[in-house]
């Protein structure tokens, strides 16, 4: 949300953002955020799941398979333990062979790629999204989830 608030302020100004006009980017450009793909993962870290809850106990079951990642705190799966980052058919083969190597074979709080590409709804949410529209560039600008698709105009 931050970008969009910088981006929105420099657009405002006539600033620019990144060494780019904002509003020349504005007008040539298309700019799909997608602010939050794994909010069943965020209410685990934030505290929205009670740790009453049947799904904190069973997550922390799944955490309990990686005892050095601290948890809920260092849990960025979604709530069934898949690493969404890790779920498109790009590569999947290759990173389940890393993350496998790294002792990542279970669901878990992070880095587990799943059982196949595609099987988590959050991850073909995006899959199908991408394909529904002709991007000329796709940008995964995430640190913690956010994802932001540009569709420049011809």
């Amino acid at each position: 949300m931050k970008f969009l608030a910088d981006y929105c302020y420099c657009y405002k100004n006539n600033l620019p953002i990144f060494g780019y006009n904002a509003r020349r980017l504005y007008y040539s450009a298309t700019i799909y955020i997608m602010p939050m793909v794994n909010p069943d993962g965020v209410n685990l870290v934030t505290g929205e799941i009670s740790s009453n809850s049947s799904l904190y106990t069973n997550t922390k079951l799944l955490a309990d398979n990686y005892p050095d990642i601290p948890f809920p705190d260092g849990w960025k799966a979604n709530i069934r333990g898949v690493d969404l980052n890790l779920q498109f058919p790009a590569g999947w083969e290759q990173a389940r062979a890393i993350k496998f190597e790294q002792g990542f074979t279970l669901p878990g709080p992070r880095d587990f790629v799943g059982i196949a590409p595609l099987t988590e709804p959050e991850s073909l949410a995006i899959y199908n999204f991408t394909l529904q529209h002709d991007f000329r560039l796709v940008l995964a600008y995430h640190t913690q989830g956010k994802v932001i698709f540009w569709q420049f105009q011809n």
